[in-house]
């Protein structure tokens, strides 16, 4: 596991609970083992997974409370149950569902340092969408120290797994730094 050295001298600048030295970590990409038919799958037979704590049927239950489909009836305090079941068994898509309900307020209190440790801990797990919003955390400094290193570090990793809104980021990124460098050059001639 990753730990801050006690001599380091950045430890000031690390917020809680954030991993500082990430880039040369190496991050199994996640795959997702939900069977194809987990969205038509009756409640029923949903339930019956959920029974034998098959985290993409917690999941999926999750959701479905969430959106009231599916033959659940919304309740966004079932919702947050399941996917709080999720993230306990190790899933990285319940994981970036709370950091996403918490960034927002959604369901439960906002709270952007809870957001980025569940982004965090999504992204570690390899799951594209929370390394995409871990990017995000950075590139706004929502929570973290703002900071276009770590944000180009995590739209890349999941940007590598096809993530076409990291890829947008990472061009974008691109241009703002080309323009700063064609300002900066004009100012100095």
């Amino acid at each position: 596991s990753a730990s801050i050295s006690p001599t380091s001298t950045n430890v000031n600048e690390t917020k809680e609970g954030e991993i500082k030295d990430t880039k040369d970590l190496e991050i199994v990409p996640w795959i997702d083992d939900a069977p194809k038919n987990v969205t038509t799958m009756t409640l029923n037979r949903l339930r019956q997974k959920v029974k034998k704590k098959k985290v993409w049927a917690i999941q999926e239950l999750g959701t479905r409370y969430k959106y009231g489909r599916g033959g659940a009836e919304i309740s966004l305090d079932k919702a947050i149950d399941n996917y709080k079941k999720g993230v306990i068994l190790g899933f990285p898509r319940s994981m970036n569902v709370m950091g996403y309900m918490y960034d927002n307020g959604e369901g439960v209190s906002q709270n952007h340092k809870l957001a980025f440790k569940h982004y965090q801990m999504g992204a570690f797990k390899g799951f594209d969408v929370a390394q995409y919003n871990l990017g995000e955390c950075y590139h706004n400094g929502r929570y973290v120290k703002q900071s276009n290193t770590k944000a180009r570090e995590w739209y890349n990793r999941a940007a590598n797994q096809g993530d076409k809104d990291a890829a947008k980021k990472l061009k974008l990124l691109d241009e703002a730094e080309r323009v700063s460098k064609e300002k900066k050059a004009a100012t100095e001639e």
